[in-house]
């Protein structure tokens, strides 16, 4: 009987080195929401600083601070919503 043993651990151990994992995050669709908001918050804020640089030096088209203001309000209020 001691031989069984022996050999049934050498099989399961030779079948064990076969197995293959692959790691996989576990990200839930609120998850992937958050990060798209953020790239999305993020990308609001660059386009915001470029229109400020611009209208700093001059150069803004048709530039409107009331409406900027209020977007920026309105997005601001959106990601707070998920955050």
């Amino acid at each position: 009987m001691g031989t069984t043993i022996v050999m049934t651990t050498y099989f399961v151990a030779e079948r064990a080195k076969t197995i293959k994992n692959k790691a996989q995050v576990n990200a839930t669709a609120t998850d992937k929401l958050i990060q798209e908001l953020v790239a999305e918050k993020q990308q609001l804020l660059e386009e915001l600083e470029r229109e400020r640089a611009k209208q700093k030096q001059g150069r803004g088209d048709d530039y409107n601070s009331e409406l900027a203001a209020q977007m920026k309000t309105e997005y601001e209020q959106q990601i707070y919503k998920y955050v």
